[in-house]
């Protein structure tokens, strides 16, 4: 008997919200600075519902890979127009969740959901993608620089003011 191991991409559904956030606060707290405020049970709560409200708007696309049922990684993708007088009304999209179970795993299941968003974000008339990492995952930043993005900012900040 064979396992199957091969990823499945689809749209993420309401069901899917538990394993989410579980990947999300898993993801977050291996890549937490631990210089910065700790996570509390209200930033999981409100990251939560954010996720759980994203799911089937129609400005965000929401995808999940899975294998053999259980979750692999997610993306999320907001639709937003430009307010820039020199790209007035052009769609850009900016991916602010996205993440993987297994670090090792950028190169299949992020690679997958990153071109399956391309894809759909084109056919909706996307016309810029941004990823948005926050933290020092070295793999998701190496993953990212491969896959054509390059890094467009940086920005730093303290809560000793």
């Amino acid at each position: 008997m064979t396992v199957d191991t091969r990823l499945d991409v689809r749209d993420a559904l309401a069901f899917d919200i538990d394993a989410i956030s579980e990947l999300a606060y898993r993801h977050r707290m291996a890549n937490r600075d631990p210089h910065s405020a700790p996570i509390t049970a209200d930033d999981l709560h409100r990251q939560r519902i954010h996720l759980q409200q994203s799911i089937g708007e129609p400005r965000v696309l929401s995808l999940v890979g899975t294998r053999a049922g259980y979750l692999s990684g997610y993306l999320f993708a907001s639709l937003v127009e430009s307010r820039q007088s020199e790209a007035a009304g052009t769609l850009f999209s900016y991916i602010e969740d996205f993440a993987v179970s297994d670090p090792g795993d950028w190169w299949d299941c992020g690679a997958s959901l990153l071109e399956s968003a391309r894809v759909r974000l084109r056919a909706l008339g996307v016309r810029r993608l941004v990823v948005i990492n926050d933290g020092p995952d070295a793999r998701m930043r190496a993953f990212l620089w491969r896959s054509g993005l390059t890094q467009a900012s940086e920005w730093y900040g303290t809560d000793r003011v």
